[in-house]
């Protein structure tokens, strides 16, 4: 096994000799557009970055199309991200909203009017509000497309958005009511080229968008705005990707982007051989495990990878919390559960840095309240103020104050009844959540409160938790980039508000009676920022809502899992920031 390791190893340092590089600022190609996007300082710090070369990136499987809209497949979005561009686009690092296609935006009332950048699609024809029309009325809002986005769009037939052209450079949106994460649901739609596509199409059949762009295609029929286009696919084995020659982005110093000749996808099934090859420099850069990441940054001395922990930016790993059902059968512990007072003292008794360390092997940090701390756009750094720190004499305290008292002096508390206070806390099999279970309940059994653990299945924990057949639940829930997206977790009445179902199921139907202060002011925010598209505004709505989420309490909201990260120590451009965050993107890193 070593031997064969040493040959990788070997064979991975010989392919490693690319063809010529010369510094970006030594080749400096001509921008083929009159308005590039300049990428911010942070994603290009290096002075003299390298032209030319391979980037190498793994997919698990290989695309079943490069048709966006054809199928539902994130190997295919994988390339196509790549290739294809939205209107406005998510920054790769603080998660904000920024130009892309378009260069700016105007509100008046229910229209968004966008300037377009004027460049070209990559076989050299014009991009226009022609495409983007097109795109809405064919793909996005097309419930006969695959992949369309009717979800977030709706039908076309509906007349929710109503997309119109005001000339080659502008493009305007009509929306029947105000949808205020409109500009996140935006980055999801990337835009077709029509000159390209539109002749596929069979008049009456909507489905026929789906057929073009298969993967068995000339790869220079596939035309895109993106930093890279396809060049060629040999299946089961790789995608290549060429610099697209009409590229718009470029550096803070105006050199033209991607600084890579080629970036391939290898098409690697087995995660462990995945692995393997990244160690050997055969892949770039990859996302790791946690399971892996104790024995891949104890290599980062003996093979040329290094191996990175960053403050989460993305929807995954899931946000752990703490659930108390507040319809629960058992009518002390509903009296108890929504007491304030109870549920602060469960914080003050959750020892979150034991967890960090014990559970998640330093590979969390603390969370927000239902917001990443590293989302710029919508985090509010009032919750770190608010957020309880582990204090079991402020816990007994709050347990003091909530009627809990050990009166018979043998450190068991009780109900106002004599009934000793005991609850069961449901969980999953995972194991980061088994672990987490046992030193919350060690924690609670110490301040008088016994608290048993279920374990059970996800399948079953999701039924019995969407049943209300429990006391308190531990569980996760991932991360969104806009609250809205994350409204059926967290507005009174949302589809997965499971602590409290007698609220309702639906916004049209709440049940305001049943609804505690706080509840009520939490729907009336989401409902506001809903429907407010003054993206200043809205934020003032859910900075308000996370104060309510820290203050009440109806979740505790635990760890949240970092995002692990591995890169070649060939790639320039890939760094963490002070800040604890990856910079980085596929078109900015280069060999060195």
């Amino acid at each position: 096994m070593k031997k064969f390791f040493a040959v990788l190893l070997s064979l991975a340092l010989v392919s490693g000799a690319f063809a010529q590089l010369k510094p970006a600022d030594q080749a400096k190609l001509p921008v083929n557009t009159k308005e590039p996007k300049a990428l911010q300082a942070y994603l290009t710090p290096d002075a003299k970055p390298n032209r030319g070369g391979i980037v190498t990136l793994r997919l698990p499987a290989s695309p079943t199309s490069f048709n966006y809209y054809g199928v539902i497949d994130n190997n295919t979005n994988s390339v196509m991200f790549n290739m294809l561009d939205p209107l406005v686009e998510v920054n790769p690092v603080t998660k904000e909203v920024e130009p892309a296609l378009a260069t700016s935006w105007t509100l008046k009332g229910n229209e968004i009017t966008f300037k377009l950048r004027d460049i070209k699609w990559s076989d050299g024809k014009p991009f226009t509000a022609d495409d983007v029309v097109f795109t809405f009325e064919n793909y996005a809002q097309n419930d006969k497309a695959m992949g369309n986005n009717v979800s977030l769009f709706g039908k076309l037939e509906d007349q929710k958005f109503v997309w119109s052209k005001v000339d080659d450079r502008t493009v305007k949106v009509t929306m029947k009511e105000t949808y205020g994460p409109i500009f996140y649901s935006l980055t999801f739609i990337r835009i077709v080229p029509k000159h390209a596509l539109v002749s596929k199409f069979v008049v009456g059949d909507p489905g026929s968008v789906n057929k073009p762009w298969t993967t068995d295609v000339d790869p220079a029929t596939i035309v895109g705005t993106g930093p890279w286009v396809v060049e060629k696919y040999l299946p089961d084995q790789k995608v290549i990707m060429k610099r697209n020659p009409n590229s718009f982005r470029v550096d803070n110093k105006g050199n033209l982007l991607p600084y890579a000749d080629k970036l391939e996808f290898l098409i690697i099934k087995d995660n462990e051989v995945a692995t393997l090859k990244f160690q050997v420099g055969e892949i770039d850069y990859i996302d790791v495990a946690a399971d892996q990441f104790p024995s891949l940054k104890a290599k980062e001395k003996s093979l040329p990878i290094s191996i990175f922990r960053a403050s989460p930016t993305n929807p995954t790993p899931s946000l752990q919390h703490i659930a108390f059902n507040l319809d629960v059968k058992n009518d002390d512990l509903k009296v108890l559960f929504r007491n304030k007072d109870f549920r602060n003292g469960v914080e003050f008794a959750l020892d979150r840095a034991k967890l960090i360390d014990q559970v998640w092997n330093g590979l969390a940090i603390l969370p927000g309240a239902y917001m990443l701390p590293t989302s710029k756009a919508w985090y509010n750094p009032e919750v770190a103020k608010i957020q309880r720190k582990y204090d079991p004499a402020k816990a007994k305290a709050a347990f003091d104050k909530a009627g809990l008292k050990d009166t018979n002096g043998d450190g068991v508390r009780e109900f106002a009844n004599g009934k000793p206070v005991e609850f069961v806390l449901t969980t999953s099999t995972a194991k980061a959540d088994n672990d987490t279970a046992v030193i919350l309940s060690a924690s609670l059994k110490s301040l008088g409160i016994k608290c048993e653990i279920q374990i059970l299945d996800a399948n079953l924990t999701g039924q019995k938790f969407g049943a209300g057949d429990y006391d308190v639940s531990l569980r996760a829930f991932g991360n969104q980039p806009d609250p809205e997206l994350r409204r059926g977790i967290y507005q009174p009445t949302g589809n997965l508000y499971y602590w409290h179902p007698s609220v309702g199921s639906n916004p049209t139907e709440a049940k305001f009676d049943q609804m505690l202060p706080f509840e009520k002011e939490l729907f009336d925010l989401f409902q506001k920022g809903a429907v407010e598209i003054d993206q200043a505004k809205r934020k003032v709505f859910y900075d308000r809502m996370q104060v309510i989420y820290a203050e009440e309490t109806p979740l505790i909201f635990v760890v949240n899992g970092m995002n692990l990260y591995g890169a070649n120590k060939d790639l320039g451009n890939y760094y963490q920031d002070k800040a604890g965050l990856i910079n980085y993107t596929s078109y900015t890193v280069y060999r060195k």
